[in-house]
């Protein structure tokens, strides 16, 4: 990740960028499948973190196909990373590390679970003006969809967050 990221920011050919994003999909993909995620899906914190992953993972084949055929849009790989993979990890960390830094179950309100699913459209919908080159509509009601996912994050936890941690057993 360090060469592809060096690569990019001193504008390596194009060549080289792509088959380095190939590595990190390849490289990350492995270590993916290694994690069994679908043996996690009745966990209500992990699934969200493993899709915020493979939006990482399809970041990076959408960097190698617009380095290494133009088959998509640069900025195709960057909204997967920064609405997707960002987005998603951002929100199912956010929680987890609320609910366990103050003291309570890992059980994810209801209200959550639908903002990932929220965040996770918000993110493909972005990524899918970018490569259709639907930039009006759509862009806006991704940049909706995505904030107000963190707007139900924001009403499920701001008493939380400011009221002081319950007691924790050892």
């Amino acid at each position: 990740m360090l060469a592809l990221a060096a690569s990019d920011v001193v504008r390596a050919p194009s060549a080289l960028v792509g088959w380095l994003a190939i590595a990190c999909a390849l490289v990350h993909g492995l270590r993916v499948a290694r994690w069994r995620g679908w043996r996690v899906a009745d966990q209500a914190l992990l699934p969200s973190m493993h899709l915020g992953f493979a939006w990482l993972l399809l970041a990076f084949v959408l960097k190698a196909a617009a380095e290494l055929g133009r088959w998509v849009p640069e900025a195709a790989w960057l909204h997967a990373f920064t609405v997707g993979a960002l987005g998603m990890m951002m929100l199912g960390l956010m929680t987890r590390v609320s609910l366990r830094h103050t003291g309570r179950a890992l059980a994810v309100p209801r209200a959550l679970r639908w903002a990932m699913v929220v965040i996770f459209v918000a993110s493909a919908l972005r990524l899918a003006a970018t490569v259709h080159g639907q930039e009006g509509w759509a862009v806006g009601l991704a940049a909706i969809l995505w904030a107000m996912a963190f707007a139900v994050y924001w009403r499920c936890f701001a008493a939380i967050l400011v009221t002081p941690s319950l007691p924790r057993n050892a």
